[in-house]
C-alpha cells in the first residue's frame, strides 16, 4: 500500500519541505512493521532523499516532481502524509497539498496548523502513527473520510468562494475611492446574443445622456462569437464586465444599481443567460425589464407549433416593444401585454455602409438574400423552394452580385445543410463565421444593396427601414405582420421583385410600400429616448446617485 508525501525539498532559510517526513518518522517506520507498505517521495531533490529519506526502515522510493507525476501517484494511493515542523516560516502554510490529495480521494494525516482546523474532522490531525493504522487498515473509511474532506474544501476554498473574496476586498478597497463611487453602475445592461449589441448601444447612450451610469455584463460566449462587441464597447468607452455563461447564481450587484436591463429574455434556451440575470435581480429587489429583439419575437409577436405563445413566458416587470399593441400576437396572454410599453425600434435606421470593395465589383448592383432557415417553422419544401429561388435568380440575371447572408446563429446554409449549395459566378454566400465577413453585419451591409430578399425575420423591417424595396419569401406561411410587403410564394415572384427592383417605376413603388410597412409595424420617433427617459423616474436612485 502507498504513502504518498509531494512537495518542495526544502530551502535553507527554514525547516520545511522533504526533510519534514523526520517528524513522522517512528510513526512511518511503526507502521512498516505492520503493513505491506512503500513510501513513495515526490520532490526535486534526489540527493536529500537518498542522504535523509531512504535510510528510513521503511520501503520508499524517490519520483522527480511534476503536475504528473503528482496525480499518477496519487491515484491509488492509501494515505497522503503533510507533515509540519510548525516554525515561524512552515506554521503559516496553506492547505493546498491536502486539499489536493482529499479531491484525489486520499485521506490525509497531517500536522494541526491553523489552515486545516476547518478540515479537522475530516483529515487526520492527532498523532500520526493511529492516523496511518486507521487508513491502511479500513481503505474504506479513508475514501469516506477523503470524500468529506473534498466537498468541505469546495465549501471552503472553491472558486466561487474564493472570488468572492477577491470581490469583496477588491470592492471595500475600490468603495473608499471617490472616483470609483461616482461610476459604479445604475443600469446593468446584459448581452448574450449577437444581435443585441445594436440594440443596446443606443439605449446604453440614452441612458448615459440622462446622467445614470451603465455597465454591459457580456457572456463569454457572445465575446467568442463576435469580437466586434468588445471592439464596440472600447471604442464607446462603455464599462463592461465579461460573465461566464453559468456564472450567474451567485452574482453580487454593486451597491448603486436599481435596474437591470435584457434585450432578449424568455424561459427559452437561447436567453437562459439573460433570463436567470434577470431572475436573480427581482429576488434582490432590483428593477427588471427588457426589449423586444427582432420582428420575430417569439412570446410577443410570434407564435408556432412548437414555442406557442402561451408557453413562452417572460419574467420582467417592463418590455419595451417597437410596434404598437396591434403588432402583438392576437393570442398573448393578458399578464404578458400588461407589462408591454410600445416605445419603437431603438436601433436606428442607418448605420455605416460596410466596405465591400475588396469582396464585391464596385461597380455591380447587389440583391441581399437572407437566410434563417434552421427554424423548425420551416419545411423541407421551404427550403429546396428558397435554394431553387436563389440559383434561378443567379442564372436570370449575370449582371446582378446576389449576396446571400446566413443567419449569424442558424448557420444553415454554411454549417448545417449537408445537401448541394447554389454556385455561380455572380452568387456569393457570406459565412458569418468567416474573418471577411463576421465583421459585417446585416444592418452594415444594407447601404451597400439595391434590393433585399429575405425569409421572415427583422432584416425585412431593417432594410424597409434604410428605404429598400422588399420581399418576403413566404411559401405557404401565413404572415400577416409582414403586409403590405411583396410575399413570394411562386417561382415566378422572384425573378418579378428583382425586375422591379431593377428599374426606376418598379422600384420606386417598392419603395413607398416599404414606408407603408415601417408605419404600421413601428411607433415612430427616437425609441432609445424614450426607454431612458422611462428609466430615468424608476425607484431607487435619481441620476445623481441620491436616494428618492
Amino acid at each position: 500500500m502507498r504513502i504518498v508525501w509531494f512537495g518542495n525539498h526544502g530551502a535553507p532559510h527554514a525547516r520545511f519541505g522533504m526533510l519534514d517526513l523526520l517528524e513522522i518518522r517512528e510513526a512511518l517506520e511503526a507502521v512498516a512493521c505492520e503493513f505491506p507498505v512503500e513510501l513513495v517521495v515526490i520532490s526535486n531533490n534526489r540527493q536529500k532523499y537518498e542522504e535523509n529519506i531512504h535510510s528510513l526502515a521503511i520501503e520508499s522510493r524517490y519520483v522527480e516532481w511534476s503536475p504528473a507525476a503528482v496525480e499518477r501517484w496519487l491515484e491509488g494511493a492509501a494515505v497522503a502524509v503533510v507533515p509540519n515542523t510548525l516554525d515561524p516560516f512552515s506554521i503559516c502554510k496553506s492547505a493546498n497539498r491536502t486539499v489536493l490529495a482529499v479531491t484525489r480521494g486520499v485521506p490525509v494525516v497531517a500536522t494541526p496548523t491553523p489552515a486545516l482546523q476547518q478540515l479537522a474532522d475530516c483529515v487526520h490531525l492527532g498523532e500520526p502513527l493511529s492516523g496511518l493504522r486507521r487508513y491502511l487498515g479500513d481503505r474504506q473509511a479513508g475514501a469516506a473520510d477523503a470524500a468529506a474532506a473534498a466537498m468541505r474544501a469546495q465549501q471552503e476554498y472553491g472558486q466561487v468562494v474564493i472570488a468572492r473574496y477577491w470581490e469583496e476586498l477588491l470592492s471595500s478597497v475600490l468603495a473608499q475611492s471617490p472616483r470609483f463611487a461616482a461610476t459604479q453602475p445604475d443600469v446593468i445592461m446584459v448581452l448574450h446574443l449577437v444581435q443585441d449589441l445594436d440594440l443596446a448601444v443606443p439605449v446604453m447612450e440614452a441612458l448615459h445622456r440622462q446622467g445614470l451610469v451603465i455597465e454591459a455584463w457580456c457572456s463569454v460566449s457572445l465575446m467568442r462569437k463576435s469580437p466586434r462587441v468588445l471592439t464596440v464597447l472600447r471604442e464607446r468607452s462603455m464599462a463592461f464586465r465579461i460573465m461566464a455563461d453559468e456564472d450567474t447564481k451567485d452574482v453580487r450587484f454593486p451597491a448603486r444599481v436599481r435596474v437591470l436591463m435584457t434585450v432578449a429574455e424568455t424561459n427559452l434556451g437561447p436567453h437562459r443567460f439573460s433570463r436567470r440575470l434577470s431572475e436573480l435581480a427581482i429576488s434582490r429587489g432590483l428593477f427588471v425589464c427588457t426589449m423586444q429583439h427582432g420582428y420575430e419575437n417569439v412570446g410577443l409577436t410570434y407564435s408556432d407549433a412548437v414555442h406557442t405563445v402561451d408557453r413562452v413566458n417572460i419574467v420582467a416587470q417592463r418590455i419595451y416593444t417597437w410596434g404598437p399593441f396591434a403588432t402583438m400576437h392576437p393570442d398573448i396572454p393578458a399578464g404578458v401585454l400588461g407589462r408591454c410599453v410600445p416605445v419603437g425600434c431603438p436601433k436606428p435606421a442607418f448605420f455605416d455602409t460596410a466596405d465591400l470593395s475588396a469582396l464585391i465589383d464596385p461597380r455591380l448592383p447587389v440583391i441581399g438574400i437572407f437566410e434563417n432557415l434552421h427554424w423548425h417553422r420551416y419545411d423541407d419544401s421551404y427550403r429546396a423552394d428558397f435554394l431553387a429561388g436563389v440559383s434561378r435568380l443567379a442564372e436570370a440575371f449575370p449582371q446582378v452580385c446576389f449576396l446571400v447572408k446566413p443567419h449569424h446563429a442558424g448557420l444553415w446554409l454554411t454549417r448545417r445543410y449537408q445537401g448541394g449549395r447554389p454556385d455561380a459566378t455572380n452568387l456569393i454566400i457570406a459565412d458569418p463565421q468567416s474573418e471577411a465577413w463576421e465583421r459585417h453585419t446585416a444592418s452594415a451591409l444594407l447601404g451597400r444593396l439595391t434590393g433585399v430578399i429575405t425569409t421572415p425575420s427583422t432584416v425585412a423591417l431593417d432594410a424597409a427601414r434604410r428605404g429598400l424595396p422588399v420581399s418576403v419569401v413566404a411559401g405557404g406561411l401565413e404572415l400577416p405582420n409582414y403586409m403590405p410587403l411583396p410575399l413570394i410564394r411562386q417561382s415566378e415572384d422572384w425573378t418579378d421583385f428583382v425586375q422591379n427592383a431593377m428599374n426606376d417605376v418598379g422600384r420606386q413603388a417598392l419603395i413607398r410600400t416599404s414606408a407603408i410597412f415601417v408605419e404600421r409595424a413601428l411607433v415612430q420617433g427616437d425609441a432609445a429616448e424614450r426607454i431612458a427617459s422611462d428609466l430615468a423616474t424608476i425607484g431607487g436612485n435619481d441620476a445623481t446617485g441620491a436616494k428618492q
